[in-house]
């Protein structure tokens, strides 16, 4: 921990004429601000102001750890963290105390340097969706000044206490002077139908290890964006740590955007007409987050023009009307089938078979496809193309034997620690038609 700083070093420093909580207070000048706050305040706020503290020390500022406010604006800050000339008036609320006067009082010190609060969500908070709800005040507070979190924790990470941040993109953990705003460059790569956007903060945060993670922030953000609008197929997994991102993928299987974090910089892969409705989010949303854009708009525009008049193949029977089989065969046997059944085993377009496969199927169909090939149940023919609905497979002969020999045996297993056997039996509905082992199922499965 850092030496804390004095009040007379920090008088000289700003020129400002400070004034501390160690002052004798009105009512009674043989009692000071400082003594009659120990004595009123309660243990969360204690815990607070103690984990801010070591917040902004491991963001580099040096710490006046005592309330301090301004000769004749008449209202104290919790603390004052220093750094480089930079003055931050840092109030600790609990929710109990977040009133608009008491913010309002100590937003006077906003003349002078700085203002961050740090609120604590928990008691005194409205339930919402089994969770507490964020009061409208702080989430207002958030879009004026920096407002960070302090979080009790939970039994999953054992009580852990720690901050965060409200604001989208607290000013304190940037290298920013009052008046700057947080800078994000964005270098666009033009192609025939798609754009790729690499984004990276032009202003840097004050540790190393929070700029992976602010870009990260602008990922999920913006993944969440897009996800809302239920447009789009995607893995309900968001996962902005793992190199590939987020994908989304229009209805016939094409790319659409893709959102990922790689190497420490931001990327950003949209195609056509849907990728500009995702581009034009991603420029919305660091608006809204009041980050500063640095990109070449005549590129920018061209972007633009490029991406609204890309003309999309229309897809071969992809339109045609869903008949699915039902069946409790493993999902790439359920491929083979169909292939086996419907195709004579023929080398066959995606487009063509996929009307006879289930929706738990489709929608993570690429996957699928894998599995059916590193599984040895299927093998893909042709050249591979990048648009799944354009390539061909037949189904090997190992699979075939595997999906027969399914549906003409019954098969046995045991509960694990139960000890009682239980029947596995396979089957194939389609229509009237019905493969099964022998003398079954003679009912509805």
């Amino acid at each position: 921990m850092s030496k804390f700083l004095t009040i007379e070093y920090l008088r000289k420093k700003t020129g400002i004429k400070l004034v501390s909580s160690a002052i004798p207070t009105f009512a009674d000048a043989s009692q000071t601000y400082a003594a009659l706050e120990q004595e009123t305040e309660s243990k969360t706020h204690r815990e607070m102001r103690a984990h801010t503290i070591a917040h902004f020390e491991h963001l580099g500022y040096q710490i006046y750890p005592k309330g301090i406010g301004v000769e004749g604006v008449f209202t104290l800050a919790d603390f004052l963290a220093f750094r480089d000339g930079r003055m931050v008036f840092v109030e600790c609320l609990t929710d109990a105390k977040a009133t608009t006067q008491d913010i309002e009082r100590k937003m006077r010190l906003k003349q002078f340097g700085e203002v961050c609060f740090v609120v604590v969500s928990g008691h005194g908070c409205p339930w919402e969706n089994d969770s507490r709800k964020m009061p409208a005040i702080f989430q207002t507070l958030a879009r004026e000044v920096d407002v960070l979190t302090y979080h009790y924790g939970h039994w999953q990470n054992k009580f852990e206490k720690g901050i965060a941040q409200l604001t989208t993109f607290p000013r304190v953990s940037f290298d920013i002077g009052a008046s700057d705003r947080i800078r994000l460059g964005v270098v666009i790569n033009l192609m025939a139908k798609t754009a790729d956007l690499c984004f990276e903060f032009k202003t840097l945060p004050y540790r190393d290890e929070d700029g992976p993670e602010f870009l990260r922030d602008v990922a999920r953000r913006l993944a969440w964006r897009v996800y809302e609008r239920r447009k789009f197929m995607t893995p309900a997994k968001f996962d902005m740590r793992s190199p590939s991102g987020k994908i989304f993928k229009d209805k016939n299987g094409r790319l659409v955007a893709q959102i990922c974090v790689k190497n420490g910089t931001g990327c950003l892969k949209v195609r056509g007409k849907q990728g500009l409705g995702v581009l034009e989010l991603f420029l919305n949303e660091l608006a809204n987050s009041g980050l500063s854009l640095d990109v070449d708009q005549t590129t920018l525009e061209r972007t633009r023009q490029t991406l609204r008049m890309v003309v999309e193949p229309k897809l071969v029977n992809r339109a045609a009307r869903p008949d699915p089989i039902e069946s409790n065969l493993y999902e790439t046997s359920q491929i083979v089938w169909v292939l086996s059944h419907f195709f004579a085993n023929r080398p066959t377009k995606v487009s063509e078979f996929v009307r006879y496969l289930r929706q738990v199927i489709l929608s993570k169909l690429s996957y699928w496809l894998r599995r059916g090939v590193s599984c040895r149940d299927l093998e893909e023919v042709a050249a591979s193309n990048r648009l799944i609905m354009q390539r061909v497979y037949v189904a090997t002969d190992s699979g075939i034997e595997r999906v027969r020999r399914d549906l003409s045996e019954v098969r046995y297993g045991e509960i694990p620690g139960k000890g009682r056997p239980y029947k596995i039996i396979s089957f194939v509905r389609y229509g009237k038609r019905l493969e099964c082992p022998p003398g079954e199922l003679s009912a509805e499965p």
